[in-house]
Protein backbone atom coordinates (compact mmCIF):
# COMPACT_ATOMS: atom_id res chain seq x y z
CA UNK A 1 0.00 0.00 0.00
CA UNK A 2 2.78 2.08 0.58
CA UNK A 3 4.94 1.27 -2.04
CA UNK A 4 1.62 2.28 -4.51
CA UNK A 5 1.36 5.49 -2.62
CA UNK A 6 5.05 6.75 -3.41
CA UNK A 7 4.06 5.49 -6.95
CA UNK A 8 1.22 7.69 -7.51
CA UNK A 9 2.61 10.64 -6.05
CA UNK A 10 5.61 10.16 -8.45
CA UNK A 11 2.93 9.76 -11.46
CA UNK A 12 0.82 12.97 -10.00
CA UNK A 13 4.22 15.11 -9.75
CA UNK A 14 5.49 13.88 -13.28
CA UNK A 15 2.04 14.56 -14.19
CA UNK A 16 2.22 18.35 -13.10
CA UNK A 17 5.82 19.10 -14.49
CA UNK A 18 4.25 17.48 -18.32
CA UNK A 19 1.02 20.17 -17.41
CA UNK A 20 3.42 22.77 -16.79
CA UNK A 21 5.25 22.37 -19.75
CA UNK A 22 2.25 21.99 -21.88
CA UNK A 23 0.88 25.37 -20.35
CA UNK A 24 3.75 26.78 -21.10
CA UNK A 25 3.76 25.48 -24.49
CA UNK A 26 0.44 27.31 -24.68
CA UNK A 27 1.16 30.52 -23.88
CA UNK A 28 4.45 31.39 -25.40
CA UNK A 29 3.15 32.32 -28.32
CA UNK A 30 5.62 35.63 -28.32
CA UNK A 31 8.67 37.04 -29.15
CA UNK A 32 11.01 39.57 -27.48
CA UNK A 33 12.68 41.67 -30.36
CA UNK A 34 15.75 44.40 -28.57
CA UNK A 35 16.40 47.19 -30.34
CA UNK A 36 19.21 49.75 -29.14
CA UNK A 37 18.58 52.61 -27.61
CA UNK A 38 21.54 54.55 -29.30
CA UNK A 39 23.53 54.07 -33.07
CA UNK A 40 26.22 56.62 -34.19
CA UNK A 41 24.64 58.70 -31.43
CA UNK A 42 21.23 58.44 -32.72
CA UNK A 43 18.08 56.82 -32.36
CA UNK A 44 17.17 54.17 -34.84
CA UNK A 45 13.62 52.80 -35.25
CA UNK A 46 12.07 50.06 -37.44
CA UNK A 47 9.31 48.49 -38.99
CA UNK A 48 8.68 44.68 -38.67
CA UNK A 49 6.80 43.06 -41.55
CA UNK A 50 5.68 39.71 -40.52
CA UNK A 51 6.13 37.54 -44.21
CA UNK A 52 5.04 34.21 -42.28
CA UNK A 53 3.80 32.89 -39.53
CA UNK A 54 3.87 29.75 -38.12
CA UNK A 55 4.47 27.87 -34.86
CA UNK A 56 8.06 26.88 -32.67
CA UNK A 57 8.48 24.49 -30.57
CA UNK A 58 9.69 25.54 -27.26
CA UNK A 59 12.04 23.57 -25.72
CA UNK A 60 14.49 26.45 -24.57
CA UNK A 61 16.23 26.38 -28.23
CA UNK A 62 15.58 29.92 -30.06
CA UNK A 63 16.75 28.44 -33.47
CA UNK A 64 14.11 25.85 -33.82
CA UNK A 65 12.25 25.71 -37.09
CA UNK A 66 9.39 27.72 -37.87
CA UNK A 67 6.29 25.17 -38.63
CA UNK A 68 2.87 25.15 -40.24
CA UNK A 69 4.31 28.10 -42.33
CA UNK A 70 1.45 30.17 -43.48
CA UNK A 71 1.70 33.79 -45.56
CA UNK A 72 0.95 36.94 -43.02
CA UNK A 73 -1.54 39.37 -43.42
CA UNK A 74 0.56 41.86 -44.01
CA UNK A 75 1.90 40.67 -47.48
CA UNK A 76 0.85 39.27 -50.89
CA UNK A 77 1.96 35.99 -51.35
CA UNK A 78 2.31 36.64 -55.04
CA UNK A 79 4.53 39.91 -54.25
CA UNK A 80 6.25 37.21 -51.78
CA UNK A 81 7.26 34.83 -54.52
CA UNK A 82 8.14 36.98 -57.74
CA UNK A 83 10.67 38.88 -54.76
CA UNK A 84 11.39 35.20 -54.18
CA UNK A 85 12.06 34.23 -57.98
CA UNK A 86 14.23 37.22 -58.68
CA UNK A 87 16.26 37.33 -56.14
CA UNK A 88 17.56 33.49 -56.52
CA UNK A 89 17.19 33.62 -60.64
CA UNK A 90 14.33 31.07 -60.69
CA UNK A 91 13.29 31.17 -63.97
CA UNK A 92 11.17 29.07 -66.63
CA UNK A 93 10.14 25.65 -64.98
CA UNK A 94 12.52 26.52 -62.43
CA UNK A 95 10.51 29.56 -61.25
CA UNK A 96 7.23 29.23 -58.49
CA UNK A 97 4.03 29.92 -59.84
CA UNK A 98 2.81 33.15 -58.48
CA UNK A 99 0.07 30.63 -56.38
CA UNK A 100 2.92 29.10 -54.49
CA UNK A 101 2.20 28.13 -51.11
CA UNK A 102 4.15 29.78 -48.10
CA UNK A 103 5.79 26.46 -47.24
CA UNK A 104 7.02 26.20 -50.86
CA UNK A 105 8.66 29.43 -50.72
CA UNK A 106 9.92 28.68 -46.90
CA UNK A 107 11.61 25.59 -48.78
CA UNK A 108 13.37 27.07 -51.24
CA UNK A 109 14.43 29.94 -48.57
CA UNK A 110 16.14 27.05 -46.10
CA UNK A 111 18.48 26.17 -48.97
CA UNK A 112 20.72 28.73 -47.93
CA UNK A 113 22.62 29.87 -45.22
CA UNK A 114 22.55 33.46 -43.43
CA UNK A 115 23.67 36.21 -44.98
CA UNK A 116 23.96 34.36 -47.82
CA UNK A 117 23.56 37.04 -51.23
CA UNK A 118 20.67 36.11 -52.50
CA UNK A 119 18.96 36.20 -49.22
CA UNK A 120 20.15 39.94 -48.80
CA UNK A 121 18.76 40.32 -52.55
CA UNK A 122 15.52 38.55 -51.44
CA UNK A 123 14.88 41.18 -48.05
CA UNK A 124 15.66 44.15 -50.82
CA UNK A 125 13.17 42.60 -53.39
CA UNK A 126 10.82 42.67 -50.17
CA UNK A 127 11.90 46.20 -48.42
CA UNK A 128 10.64 47.57 -51.82
CA UNK A 129 7.60 46.46 -51.50
CA UNK A 130 7.09 46.54 -47.98
CA UNK A 131 9.65 49.07 -45.98
CA UNK A 132 6.53 51.17 -45.21
CA UNK A 133 4.23 48.48 -44.12
CA UNK A 134 4.50 46.39 -40.63
CA UNK A 135 4.62 47.15 -36.80
CA UNK A 136 6.43 49.98 -35.58
CA UNK A 137 9.29 48.80 -33.26
CA UNK A 138 10.73 51.22 -31.28
CA UNK A 139 14.25 51.71 -28.40
CA UNK A 140 14.05 48.84 -26.07
CA UNK A 141 11.62 45.30 -25.93
CA UNK A 142 9.33 45.11 -28.46
CA UNK A 143 6.83 41.68 -28.19
CA UNK A 144 6.06 40.01 -31.51
CA UNK A 145 4.13 36.78 -32.42
CA UNK A 146 6.16 34.15 -34.07
CA UNK A 147 6.71 34.10 -37.29
CA UNK A 148 9.09 34.98 -40.05
CA UNK A 149 9.73 38.94 -40.09
CA UNK A 150 11.32 41.74 -42.40
CA UNK A 151 12.74 43.92 -40.01
CA UNK A 152 13.05 47.70 -42.04
CA UNK A 153 15.36 50.48 -40.51
CA UNK A 154 13.04 53.32 -40.98
CA UNK A 155 14.91 56.48 -39.46
CA UNK A 156 15.79 59.91 -41.27
CA UNK A 157 19.33 59.34 -40.92
CA UNK A 158 21.80 62.56 -41.17
CA UNK A 159 25.22 63.18 -42.44
CA UNK A 160 26.64 61.19 -39.12
CA UNK A 161 24.62 57.94 -39.49
CA UNK A 162 23.21 55.58 -41.94
CA UNK A 163 20.27 53.28 -42.55
CA UNK A 164 20.81 49.74 -41.19
CA UNK A 165 20.53 47.05 -44.02
CA UNK A 166 16.93 45.14 -44.10
CA UNK A 167 16.84 41.79 -42.12
CA UNK A 168 15.02 38.43 -42.46
CA UNK A 169 14.53 37.21 -38.80
CA UNK A 170 12.96 33.98 -37.68
CA UNK A 171 11.18 35.03 -34.10
CA UNK A 172 13.14 34.44 -31.38
CA UNK A 173 14.16 36.79 -28.09
CA UNK A 174 16.67 38.64 -30.88
CA UNK A 175 18.35 41.62 -30.12
CA UNK A 176 19.48 43.48 -33.40
CA UNK A 177 22.64 44.81 -33.68
CA UNK A 178 22.40 48.09 -35.90
CA UNK A 179 25.74 47.64 -38.02
CA UNK A 180 25.79 51.53 -39.63
CA UNK A 181 29.94 52.69 -40.32
CA UNK A 182 29.93 55.42 -41.08
CA UNK A 183 33.09 56.77 -43.69
CA UNK A 184 35.59 59.42 -42.39
CA UNK A 185 37.26 62.20 -44.84
CA UNK A 186 40.29 63.55 -44.15
CA UNK A 187 42.14 66.86 -45.59
CA UNK A 188 45.81 67.82 -45.86
CA UNK A 189 48.34 70.05 -47.32
CA UNK A 190 52.64 69.41 -47.24
CA UNK A 191 54.27 72.17 -45.99
CA UNK A 192 57.69 72.96 -48.02
CA UNK A 193 60.34 75.32 -46.59
CA UNK A 194 62.14 75.82 -50.02
CA UNK A 195 65.39 77.66 -48.45
CA UNK A 196 65.99 74.42 -46.53
CA UNK A 197 64.47 71.36 -48.52
CA UNK A 198 62.27 70.15 -45.61
CA UNK A 199 58.99 69.13 -46.52
CA UNK A 200 56.45 68.05 -43.56
CA UNK A 201 54.16 65.94 -45.06
CA UNK A 202 49.76 65.86 -44.24
CA UNK A 203 49.52 68.70 -42.02
CA UNK A 204 46.24 71.00 -41.17
CA UNK A 205 47.83 74.21 -42.34
CA UNK A 206 50.89 75.25 -44.58
CA UNK A 207 52.77 78.53 -45.58
CA UNK A 208 53.64 79.61 -49.28
CA UNK A 209 54.69 81.74 -51.67
CA UNK A 210 52.24 83.49 -54.45
CA UNK A 211 52.26 81.46 -57.41
CA UNK A 212 53.31 78.47 -55.39
CA UNK A 213 51.79 74.97 -56.23
CA UNK A 214 50.45 73.93 -53.54
CA UNK A 215 49.70 69.93 -52.93
CA UNK A 216 46.79 68.71 -51.52
CA UNK A 217 45.58 65.26 -50.29
CA UNK A 218 41.84 63.62 -49.38
CA UNK A 219 41.42 60.76 -47.17
CA UNK A 220 37.88 58.75 -47.51
CA UNK A 221 38.00 55.47 -45.19
CA UNK A 222 35.12 53.06 -46.61
CA UNK A 223 32.76 52.27 -43.64
CA UNK A 224 32.87 48.50 -42.16
CA UNK A 225 29.40 47.57 -43.28
CA UNK A 226 30.18 47.97 -47.28
CA UNK A 227 29.12 44.08 -48.02
CA UNK A 228 25.72 45.44 -47.38
CA UNK A 229 25.18 46.57 -50.12
CA UNK A 230 24.85 46.14 -53.93
CA UNK A 231 25.93 49.93 -55.14
CA UNK A 232 28.23 52.35 -52.97
CA UNK A 233 29.65 55.45 -53.79
CA UNK A 234 31.68 58.15 -52.05
CA UNK A 235 31.35 61.84 -53.23
CA UNK A 236 34.05 64.39 -52.67
CA UNK A 237 33.26 67.95 -52.56
CA UNK A 238 35.71 70.46 -52.27
CA UNK A 239 35.94 73.91 -52.23
CA UNK A 240 38.54 76.59 -52.12
CA UNK A 241 38.07 79.97 -51.07
CA UNK A 242 39.71 83.07 -53.12
CA UNK A 243 43.68 82.90 -53.07
CA UNK A 244 43.92 78.91 -53.96
CA UNK A 245 43.13 77.68 -57.83
CA UNK A 246 42.46 74.42 -58.67
CA UNK A 247 44.77 72.99 -61.34
CA UNK A 248 42.87 70.91 -62.23
CA UNK A 249 45.34 67.63 -62.58
CA UNK A 250 44.11 64.40 -60.00
CA UNK A 251 45.71 60.95 -58.66
CA UNK A 252 42.72 58.72 -57.43
CA UNK A 253 43.82 55.57 -55.58
CA UNK A 254 41.82 52.79 -53.80
CA UNK A 255 43.83 50.56 -51.45
CA UNK A 256 46.53 52.44 -52.70
CA UNK A 257 45.83 51.40 -56.27
CA UNK A 258 45.67 54.14 -58.86
CA UNK A 259 42.23 53.38 -60.34
CA UNK A 260 40.40 55.63 -63.65
CA UNK A 261 37.07 56.86 -65.25
CA UNK A 262 36.55 54.21 -66.94
CA UNK A 263 33.22 52.60 -66.21
CA UNK A 264 33.86 48.93 -66.73
CA UNK A 265 36.31 48.51 -63.82
CA UNK A 266 35.43 47.56 -60.63
CA UNK A 267 36.24 50.70 -58.55
CA UNK A 268 36.18 53.75 -60.50
CA UNK A 269 35.73 57.42 -60.60
CA UNK A 270 34.13 60.28 -62.41
CA UNK A 271 35.22 64.18 -61.46
CA UNK A 272 33.26 67.35 -62.33
CA UNK A 273 35.70 70.38 -62.46
CA UNK A 274 33.47 73.22 -64.07
CA UNK A 275 34.51 75.57 -61.65
CA UNK A 276 38.08 76.68 -60.82
CA UNK A 277 38.04 77.15 -57.01
CA UNK A 278 36.19 73.15 -56.51
CA UNK A 279 35.60 69.85 -57.96
CA UNK A 280 33.24 66.99 -57.43
CA UNK A 281 35.36 63.60 -57.56
CA UNK A 282 32.38 60.62 -57.04
CA UNK A 283 34.21 56.79 -56.39
CA UNK A 284 31.76 54.12 -57.42
CA UNK A 285 32.21 50.39 -56.40
CA UNK A 286 30.52 47.98 -58.44
CA UNK A 287 29.18 44.45 -57.01
CA UNK A 288 30.53 41.63 -57.36
CA UNK A 289 29.34 39.66 -60.45
CA UNK A 290 29.03 36.32 -58.41
CA UNK A 291 27.25 37.57 -55.29
CA UNK A 292 26.15 40.71 -56.42
CA UNK A 293 26.96 42.97 -53.53
CA UNK A 294 29.95 44.89 -52.66
CA UNK A 295 33.53 42.37 -51.69
CA UNK A 296 34.07 42.47 -48.12
CA UNK A 297 37.36 43.15 -48.27
CA UNK A 298 36.41 46.63 -49.49
CA UNK A 299 35.41 47.19 -45.72
CA UNK A 300 37.66 49.51 -44.26
CA UNK A 301 40.02 50.44 -47.11
CA UNK A 302 40.72 54.21 -48.49
CA UNK A 303 40.21 55.95 -51.37
CA UNK A 304 43.08 58.70 -51.74
CA UNK A 305 43.16 61.70 -54.13
CA UNK A 306 46.25 64.01 -54.86
CA UNK A 307 45.64 67.31 -56.33
CA UNK A 308 47.43 70.28 -56.38
CA UNK A 309 46.23 74.11 -56.65
CA UNK A 310 47.97 77.46 -57.32
CA UNK A 311 48.33 79.99 -54.92
CA UNK A 312 47.07 83.09 -56.24
CA UNK A 313 47.14 86.79 -55.34
CA UNK A 314 44.02 87.03 -53.44
CA UNK A 315 45.72 85.23 -50.77
CA UNK A 316 47.26 88.54 -49.59
CA UNK A 317 44.23 89.56 -49.14
CA UNK A 318 43.35 86.86 -46.56
CA UNK A 319 46.10 87.92 -44.44
CA UNK A 320 45.76 86.33 -40.57
CA UNK A 321 42.91 84.54 -41.80
CA UNK A 322 44.57 82.24 -44.15
CA UNK A 323 43.05 80.37 -47.70
CA UNK A 324 40.51 78.47 -46.27
CA UNK A 325 39.98 74.63 -48.33
CA UNK A 326 37.14 72.35 -47.39
CA UNK A 327 36.04 69.11 -48.32
CA UNK A 328 32.69 67.36 -47.91
CA UNK A 329 32.19 63.42 -47.88
CA UNK A 330 28.69 62.05 -48.55
CA UNK A 331 28.76 58.62 -49.17
CA UNK A 332 25.70 55.96 -49.53
CA UNK A 333 24.06 55.47 -46.59
CA UNK A 334 20.82 53.08 -47.36
CA UNK A 335 21.88 49.50 -48.21
CA UNK A 336 18.47 48.79 -49.96
CA UNK A 337 18.43 51.73 -52.43
CA UNK A 338 20.68 54.40 -53.97
CA UNK A 339 20.40 57.35 -51.87
CA UNK A 340 22.94 59.03 -50.56
CA UNK A 341 23.61 61.67 -47.89
CA UNK A 342 22.55 65.29 -48.46
CA UNK A 343 25.28 66.18 -46.26
CA UNK A 344 28.11 64.28 -45.00
CA UNK A 345 31.26 64.55 -42.40
CA UNK A 346 33.73 67.63 -43.59
CA UNK A 347 37.58 68.85 -42.76
CA UNK A 348 39.42 71.57 -43.50
CA UNK A 349 42.98 73.31 -43.66
CA UNK A 350 44.12 76.41 -44.46
CA UNK A 351 47.28 78.36 -46.25
CA UNK A 352 49.28 81.09 -45.37
CA UNK A 353 51.04 83.82 -46.95
CA UNK A 354 52.82 86.57 -45.52
CA UNK A 355 54.37 90.36 -45.89
CA UNK A 356 57.47 91.91 -45.54
CA UNK A 357 56.85 95.92 -45.58
CA UNK A 358 59.97 98.08 -45.63
CA UNK A 359 59.76 101.75 -43.81
CA UNK A 360 62.50 103.90 -45.52
CA UNK A 361 63.72 106.92 -43.32
CA UNK A 362 67.01 108.80 -42.53
CA UNK A 363 69.27 108.85 -39.66
CA UNK A 364 67.03 110.19 -37.26
CA UNK A 365 64.82 106.93 -37.83
CA UNK A 366 61.59 108.77 -38.73
CA UNK A 367 61.94 111.39 -41.28
CA UNK A 368 60.95 109.74 -44.42
CA UNK A 369 63.00 109.42 -47.25
CA UNK A 370 62.00 109.14 -51.12
CA UNK A 371 64.38 107.70 -53.52
CA UNK A 372 65.46 104.62 -52.88
CA UNK A 373 64.65 101.51 -54.61
CA UNK A 374 65.00 97.35 -53.62
CA UNK A 375 65.04 94.09 -55.00
CA UNK A 376 63.80 91.02 -52.61
CA UNK A 377 65.55 87.67 -52.74
CA UNK A 378 64.52 84.08 -51.75
CA UNK A 379 67.07 81.05 -51.02
CA UNK A 380 66.42 78.15 -52.66
CA UNK A 381 67.90 74.49 -52.35
CA UNK A 382 68.66 72.85 -55.72
CA UNK A 383 66.06 70.13 -55.33
CA UNK A 384 63.14 73.48 -54.84
CA UNK A 385 64.55 75.41 -57.21
CA UNK A 386 61.98 73.60 -59.62
CA UNK A 387 61.62 75.74 -62.61
CA UNK A 388 62.60 79.43 -61.10
CA UNK A 389 65.77 80.97 -62.66
CA UNK A 390 68.57 81.72 -60.06
CA UNK A 391 70.45 84.90 -60.22
CA UNK A 392 74.00 84.67 -61.07
CA UNK A 393 74.88 88.02 -59.22
CA UNK A 394 73.68 90.78 -56.55
CA UNK A 395 74.57 94.22 -57.09
CA UNK A 396 74.17 97.16 -54.74
CA UNK A 397 75.39 100.51 -54.06
CA UNK A 398 73.70 101.43 -57.39
CA UNK A 399 75.89 98.50 -58.81
CA UNK A 400 78.87 99.58 -57.26
CA UNK A 401 79.29 96.57 -55.08
CA UNK A 402 78.39 92.97 -55.46
CA UNK A 403 76.92 90.45 -52.85
CA UNK A 404 79.03 87.30 -52.55
CA UNK A 405 76.81 84.48 -53.88
CA UNK A 406 77.94 80.95 -52.70
CA UNK A 407 78.24 78.04 -54.92
CA UNK A 408 75.47 75.94 -53.26
CA UNK A 409 72.87 79.33 -53.29
CA UNK A 410 70.16 79.51 -55.34
CA UNK A 411 68.71 82.95 -55.19
CA UNK A 412 65.97 83.89 -57.26
CA UNK A 413 64.25 87.37 -57.63
CA UNK A 414 60.69 87.66 -55.72
CA UNK A 415 60.23 91.33 -56.18
CA UNK A 416 61.70 94.58 -57.40
CA UNK A 417 60.64 97.88 -56.76
CA UNK A 418 61.90 101.49 -58.49
CA UNK A 419 63.23 104.35 -57.24
CA UNK A 420 60.22 107.62 -57.01
CA UNK A 421 58.24 109.39 -54.03
CA UNK A 422 57.70 105.98 -51.94
CA UNK A 423 58.90 105.70 -48.72
CA UNK A 424 57.09 102.25 -48.10
CA UNK A 425 57.69 98.70 -50.01
CA UNK A 426 55.70 96.02 -49.62
CA UNK A 427 57.02 92.63 -50.57
CA UNK A 428 53.66 90.46 -50.29
CA UNK A 429 52.83 86.73 -50.87
CA UNK A 430 56.19 84.97 -49.47
CA UNK A 431 56.37 82.01 -47.04
CA UNK A 432 58.66 81.15 -44.87
CA UNK A 433 62.37 80.99 -45.72
CA UNK A 434 65.72 83.03 -46.00
CA UNK A 435 65.45 86.10 -47.71
CA UNK A 436 67.74 89.11 -48.91
CA UNK A 437 66.79 92.71 -48.75
CA UNK A 438 69.29 94.56 -51.26
CA UNK A 439 69.15 98.41 -51.38
CA UNK A 440 69.45 98.17 -55.60
CA UNK A 441 69.09 102.29 -55.93
CA UNK A 442 70.47 104.67 -52.41
CA UNK A 443 68.64 108.31 -52.32
CA UNK A 444 71.24 110.96 -54.05
CA UNK A 445 73.28 112.18 -50.97
CA UNK A 446 72.78 109.21 -48.66
CA UNK A 447 75.19 106.16 -48.14
CA UNK A 448 74.04 102.59 -49.19
CA UNK A 449 73.08 100.14 -46.91
CA UNK A 450 74.85 96.48 -47.34
CA UNK A 451 72.19 93.60 -48.29
CA UNK A 452 70.17 92.04 -45.09
CA UNK A 453 69.88 88.75 -44.85
CA UNK A 454 67.17 87.51 -42.51
CA UNK A 455 64.73 84.46 -42.27
CA UNK A 456 61.28 84.20 -42.03
CA UNK A 457 59.66 81.67 -39.65
CA UNK A 458 55.93 80.74 -38.58
CA UNK A 459 54.07 78.86 -36.04
CA UNK A 460 50.34 77.51 -36.86
CA UNK A 461 47.55 76.08 -34.00
CA UNK A 462 46.33 73.02 -35.07
CA UNK A 463 43.91 71.42 -32.70
CA UNK A 464 40.34 71.08 -33.43
CA UNK A 465 38.01 70.17 -36.08
CA UNK A 466 36.72 73.53 -37.10
CA UNK A 467 38.10 76.48 -39.65
CA UNK A 468 38.69 78.30 -36.46
CA UNK A 469 41.20 76.00 -34.76
CA UNK A 470 43.65 76.48 -37.34
CA UNK A 471 45.16 79.47 -36.63
CA UNK A 472 48.63 81.60 -37.35
CA UNK A 473 50.31 82.27 -33.83
CA UNK A 474 53.56 83.02 -34.48
CA UNK A 475 55.19 84.97 -37.42
CA UNK A 476 58.80 86.08 -37.10
CA UNK A 477 61.68 87.81 -39.02
CA UNK A 478 65.41 86.93 -37.69
CA UNK A 479 68.87 88.41 -38.84
CA UNK A 480 71.21 86.03 -40.38
CA UNK A 481 74.39 88.14 -40.50
CA UNK A 482 77.25 86.80 -39.05
CA UNK A 483 80.28 88.84 -37.51
CA UNK A 484 82.60 87.34 -40.67
CA UNK A 485 79.54 88.14 -42.73
CA UNK A 486 81.64 91.52 -44.30
CA UNK A 487 78.87 92.23 -47.22
CA UNK A 488 75.73 92.01 -44.84
CA UNK A 489 74.15 94.50 -42.80
CA UNK A 490 72.19 94.59 -39.71
CA UNK A 491 68.12 94.15 -40.37
CA UNK A 492 65.27 93.86 -37.80
CA UNK A 493 61.98 92.86 -38.39
CA UNK A 494 58.67 92.51 -36.09
CA UNK A 495 55.46 91.11 -36.42
CA UNK A 496 52.53 93.83 -37.15
CA UNK A 497 50.51 94.61 -34.84
CA UNK A 498 47.29 94.82 -37.00
CA UNK A 499 48.07 92.79 -39.71
CA UNK A 500 49.41 89.43 -37.66
CA UNK A 501 50.67 87.79 -41.54
CA UNK A 502 52.78 91.05 -41.80
CA UNK A 503 56.44 91.66 -40.85
CA UNK A 504 57.75 95.54 -40.25
CA UNK A 505 60.94 96.46 -40.45
CA UNK A 506 63.06 100.19 -40.98
CA UNK A 507 65.89 101.19 -43.50
CA UNK A 508 67.78 103.80 -42.40
CA UNK A 509 70.42 105.62 -44.83
CA UNK A 510 72.84 108.03 -43.28
CA UNK A 511 73.63 111.15 -45.14
CA UNK A 512 76.99 111.25 -47.09
CA UNK A 513 79.62 113.78 -45.64
CA UNK A 514 79.99 117.78 -46.15
CA UNK A 515 83.40 118.20 -47.89
CA UNK A 516 85.16 121.14 -46.59
CA UNK A 517 86.27 124.19 -49.24
CA UNK A 518 89.80 125.97 -49.35
CA UNK A 519 91.50 129.42 -50.28
CA UNK A 520 89.83 131.68 -46.90
CA UNK A 521 86.92 134.11 -48.53
CA UNK A 522 86.01 131.23 -50.90
CA UNK A 523 83.68 131.92 -54.13
CA UNK A 524 83.23 135.41 -53.11
CA UNK A 525 86.01 136.95 -54.89
CA UNK A 526 85.18 135.20 -58.09
CA UNK A 527 81.70 137.27 -57.66
CA UNK A 528 83.09 140.53 -57.32
CA UNK A 529 85.70 140.45 -59.77
CA UNK A 530 83.19 139.46 -62.36
CA UNK A 531 81.15 142.34 -61.53
CA UNK A 532 84.18 144.52 -61.97
CA UNK A 533 84.87 143.29 -65.29
CA UNK A 534 81.12 143.52 -66.24
CA UNK A 535 80.83 147.51 -65.53
CA UNK A 536 84.71 147.86 -67.17
CA UNK A 537 83.56 146.21 -70.24
CA UNK A 538 80.31 148.62 -70.12
CA UNK A 539 82.19 152.04 -69.58
CA UNK A 540 84.77 151.23 -72.34
CA UNK A 541 81.72 149.72 -74.93
CA UNK A 542 80.46 153.17 -73.96
CA UNK A 543 84.31 155.06 -74.34
CA UNK A 544 84.26 153.22 -77.95
CA UNK A 545 81.10 155.10 -79.04
CA UNK A 546 81.64 158.59 -78.08
CA UNK A 547 85.19 158.44 -79.91
CA UNK A 548 83.71 157.04 -82.89
CA UNK A 549 81.17 160.21 -83.29
CA UNK A 550 83.46 162.61 -82.61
Amino acid sequence: MKKFTKLLGIVLIIALVMSMGTMALAEDTHSVVTIPEKVNGNTHTFNAVQIFTGTQAVDGNDNNPLGNIQYSSTVTGSDVVAALNSAFGLTGTAALASTATAAEVAKILGTVSDNDPKLKEFANQLYAKYKDAGTALTAGNNTLEKGYYLIVDTTNVDENDAKNAALLQVTKNVTITVKTSIPSVEKKVDDINDSTGETVAKKDSADYDVGDTVPFHITGTIGSDVDDFKSYKLIFTDTMEDGLKNDKSYTVKFDGTAIGTTNTAAVYYSVDTSEDQSFQITVFFKADTTTGFIPASYANKAVTIDYTATLTEDAVTAGVDGVLNTVELNFSNNPNTDDVTDEGPKDYNKVFTYTVEVDKVKEDETTKLPGAAFTLYKLYTAETLGDKTAVTEIKYNNGNDTYSIATDEKWVVVDTTTAGTDTEFKFEGIDDGIYLLVETTTPDGYNSVKPSKFEVAASHTEEGAAPADIVLETLSGTDKATAASTDLGAITLAQDTTNKAQLNTTIVNNSGTVLPSTGGIGTTIFYVVGSIMVVAAGVLLITKKRMGRE
